[in-house]
């Protein structure tokens, strides 16, 4: 068994983790611009062609959709998880959804007792209990998740009614909307729903506030035709 001492310990912390506690949320942040970027230049540099009319793809409809995603707020990164009913109307070219969103996030309830270092030159990152200065289970040096949940409503227009991207067709929105808790603060969006001979189509999303960043994809079944 390895054997550390606690005041090497407490040295030896890696970056991420000093940065971790300073609250420095820059790298999650960072990760979902990137993410923004790569979906948009995928939309502008794949095989685009923009049709001004619907065929018998067409997506209209009221939907109930379910995704998953990443989700960037002011107290930290984690998963989201939305329950959405959407309302699609070809002929006014607007969608409106209405979303229950739960969201994951690592937990800030640690035991100072317990710190990760590393084990020796170059090693992997491992959980010491500062007390003995043995090497522990890593469950002890996690702050444990904490589960959010809010309510959010937006209003898109529909720019394009057709786009190809990846030898699919499907529409592109954007518009603006409102997420009530956690935090409470307007934000834009921009999407795609991918046109579908069946009932169910595929899509993803991207929202972004002041305090608020979520990106994600997601699945929609048709319930009733418009």
């Amino acid at each position: 068994m390895t054997t550390f001492s606690p005041r090497s310990t407490a040295s030896s912390a890696p970056p991420a983790e000093k940065l971790r506690r300073n609250g420095c949320a820059g790298g999650p942040a960072a990760a979902c611009r990137a993410l923004l970027a790569a979906v948009l230049i995928l939309v502008a540099l794949g095989s685009v062609q923009a049709q001004g009319q619907f065929d018998h793809r067409q997506a209209g409809g009221l939907y109930g959709t379910v995704g998953v995603g990443v989700l960037n707020l002011e107290r930290g990164f984690g998963m989201s998880v939305p329950a959405t009913v959407t309302a699609i109307s070809s002929s006014r070219r607007l969608v409106a959804a209405a979303a229950f969103d739960l969201g994951l996030l690592q937990g800030d309830d640690r035991d100072p007792r317990y710190v990760r270092a590393r084990s020796g030159f170059g090693g992997s990152p491992v959980c010491v209990d500062t007390q003995t200065g043995y090497s522990v289970s890593g469950f002890r040096c996690s702050g444990g998740t904490d589960a959010l949940h809010s309510f959010a409503v937006d209003l898109s227009y529909v720019p394009l009614r057709e786009l190809w991207m990846g030898g699919r067709p499907g529409l592109v929105f954007t518009g603006v909307g409102l997420r009530l808790l956690n935090p409470r603060t307007p934000y834009a969006t921009v999407g795609m729903i991918f046109h579908a001979q069946g009932r169910t189509r595929a899509g993803f999303k991207i929202a972004f506030g002041g305090q608020y960043l979520s990106a994600g994809i997601f699945w929609a079944y048709d319930s009733k035709l418009i």
